[in-house]
């Protein structure tokens, strides 16, 4: 009889382990599993916010674009003195929109009247953008410090849509008047650096 309740207390006992290494053994797999969850949330949220930070600098681009100054003004001079020494060697291919790869200047107008100096800037991987402060007479103020809007770029470009219905480069539309008096849009291109290779977005600012 002793025996016998021997035998069954060493398989009772064999079933215990066996059952906490099962246990032991599905909690590492729910731990993994969470963790890869987990990271896999991490990495959507950093793309998430990677792409937003992409279209808010698109859409300031675009911005900046839409309000440079007019053709009645100055600025559509090579020599205009708003543009500062970059006019000198750049592409002016819009009033107070010069272009000098990969430096695009533009002289805004604001609300209330007053210019201001923006500069977008590739500087290796990253782009940034400077502003000046408003001014109302010339020259304009100093840009201020530049601020780092987007990271790891492979090229920031422009093309123009001219007036034969394609795209043109830069240094065609500032040489050609016909091309920007008839000038439709602007493309703005920023090609980045992914793990699947360079992907190329862009920005079409459709002009008045």
């Amino acid at each position: 009889m002793s025996g016998a309740l021997s035998e069954q207390r060493g398989l009772t006992l064999v079933e215990v382990l066996v059952a906490l290494a099962l246990m032991a053994l599905l909690s590492v797999i729910s731990w993994r599993a969470l963790d890869m969850t987990d990271r896999s949330a991490r990495a959507l949220q950093m793309r998430v916010q990677d792409t937003q930070s992409l279209i808010r600098v698109l859409g300031q681009v675009e911005h900046d674009l839409r309000h440079h100054v007019g053709w009645a003004s100055d600025a559509n001079s090579a020599s205009n003195p708003a543009l500062g020494p970059a006019a000198r060697n750049g592409e002016n291919i819009l009033p107070g929109v010069l272009w000098r790869a990969p430096v695009l200047s533009i002289v805004r107008t604001q609300a209330n009247g007053a210019w201001q100096l923006v500069e977008w800037r590739q500087d290796g991987s990253r782009l940034l953008r400077a502003v000046s402060d408003p001014s109302y007479t010339l020259p304009m103020p100093e840009l201020n410090r530049p601020e780092i809007v987007l990271e790891d770029i492979d090229s920031f470009t422009l093309r123009v849509w001219g007036s034969d219905q394609q795209w043109v480069l830069p240094a065609q539309a500032a040489s050609d008047p016909a091309i920007a008096t008839a000038m439709q849009g602007i493309e703005v291109r920023i090609s980045r650096l992914e793990s699947e290779g360079p992907a190329v977005f862009r920005k079409v600012v459709l002009l008045p």
